[in-house]
């Protein structure tokens, strides 16, 4: 009989840690209105879900359930389909990210954790310029609109990976990481 690769108990995590995302979106309205302000808390709990499990894909698969719930609750501002694109290519990017530097092995390296947030909140960036492409701005409009925006989700990517790692260095100290390795 084949294993899986991620267990029940990994796909719970993942789920919750999701959920965790959504809520945290929904609850945490930061009046700043500067994009990308989330970035700090979603790509933290992103992060700590991901090496919670310590598998590769476990941050897609966290954004995914984060994303699939904040476009069925409709809490993002631009629409269900471009917000559930968007912490998809999140989600994704922080995959990339967590990979390129082996972060699931050596959770120790803030500069993963950092990249990881970066990489996500730029894919998230991305998206957002290009649905804005799609639906007729001008570009001039976008190139602006995408520069501002730039500075602050690299603002607000760097403070989310540098809390993810303190909140995931907390975990290692406490123990929790060790006893959920242990159940699983």
């Amino acid at each position: 009989m084949k294993k899986n690769y991620f267990s029940l108990f990994d796909y719970t995590i993942m789920a919750m840690v999701g959920a965790l995302c959504a809520v945290l979106k929904i609850a945490l309205k930061m009046p700043i209105k500067m994009p990308g302000h989330n970035g700090v808390f979603v790509a933290a709990v992103i992060l700590v879900g991901a090496l919670i499990i310590r598998k590769k894909g476990s941050a897609l698969i966290t954004g995914a359930f984060g994303a699939a719930i904040i476009a069925f609750t409709s809490s993002g501002k631009d629409g269900p389909i471009v917000a559930f694109v968007a912490y998809i290519a999140l989600a994704l990017g922080m995959e990339a990210g967590l990979l390129l530097f082996r972060a699931y092995k050596h959770p120790n390296i803030m500069l993963a954790f950092i990249t990881a947030a970066l990489f996500g909140a730029w894919s998230k960036l991305l998206v957002k310029a290009s649905f804005d492409i799609i639906v007729g701005l001008p570009l001039a409009v976008v190139l602006t609109k995408s520069g501002y925006a730039f500075f602050t989700y690299s603002l607000f990517g760097f403070l989310g990976g540098t809390l993810g790692y303190f909140i995931v260095q907390a975990l290692e100290c406490s123990g929790l990481n060790h006893y959920l390795q242990d159940r699983k």
